[in-house]
């Protein structure tokens, strides 16, 4: 009664129990864990009793469901060689053995990405590399820009002393300073940020104002160098601050040249 997306010819499937089957409906890794989740690589999540493991496509237990525990933030595989397990409420990195590679000893953490994580203790960030080691220290507050982790080389970040808004390189230092009241990371070279005028500009990686024009609101732009801004209305513009579409009441989403 239940079936998922088909990844390398393998389906999760089934009903109280899930297991996987094959493009001919055939069952190849038996019905017997409560939550399965399509393969990604050569590993796929398993859930028993609120316990996270990880099996390979002949259905070995590599890392059996009986030991880490699993909850909302830790919904991801295998990304450079190391998964996020919780284990008594901390949360730490295994490799694809199984071996605790980084201790259980954060409340939150972030996938690594380019050899990079960011990681939670109470409602402070840093940053780690994949040997443990701090490189950020917790000197910022938690915030949702820091999800997504360093782009294009640099992390946002919110100072926790000042209450203001700035980047940090992969070395921990802070290039951009923490001087804005808000801030978005980059995209395409460029971020929004807001000053204590309460108005919206962009600046490129040297921190300098590449947009001048005051935008009430002001987002991403996209991989086709299109962003969403609001001045009176909302307006698409392009990397130059060139109006590409204009006068429109409300814009729900771009992305994809729609």
């Amino acid at each position: 009664k239940r079936i998922g997306d088909f990844v390398d010819g393998l389906a999760p499937a089934g009903d109280s129990l899930m297991g996987y089957i094959n493009l001919s409906g055939e069952v190849v890794i038996p019905f017997k864990y409560e939550q399965t989740t399509p393969f990604v690589g050569e590993m796929a999540r398993v859930y028993n009793k609120d316990y996270i493991g990880f099996i390979n496509k002949n259905g070995d237990e590599i890392i059996p469901p009986s030991k880490y525990e699993s909850y909302l933030i830790l919904s991801w595989y295998f990304k450079e060689g190391l998964a996020p397990v919780s284990y008594k409420n901390k949360v730490g990195f295994i490799d694809t053995l199984g071996n605790v590679v980084i201790p259980f000893q954060f409340d939150a953490v972030n996938h690594f990405k380019d050899g990079l994580a960011v990681v939670q203790l109470e409602d402070r960030i840093g940053v780690i590399n994949k040997s443990g080691k701090l490189i950020v220290p917790f000197a910022y507050e938690d915030n949702s820009e820091s999800d997504r982790g360093f782009i294009d080389g640099l992390l946002c970040v919110k100072n926790a002393a000042t209450k203001k808004w700035g980047y940090l390189d992969e070395s921990g230092k802070e290039v951009i300073p923490c001087i804005y009241d808000e801030a978005n990371c980059f995209s395409m070279g460029l971020a929004s940020v807001r000053y204590d005028d309460n108005y919206w500009r962009y600046i490129d990686r040297n921190g300098k104002v590449a947009i001048p024009f005051n935008y009430r609101k002001a987002f991403d732009f996209k991989k086709d160098g299109i962003a969403v801004v609001k001045s009176f209305y909302y307006q698409l513009i392009d990397k130059n601050g060139n109006i590409i579409l204009d006068r429109m009441d409300h814009i729900d989403a771009y992305g994809e040249g729609y």
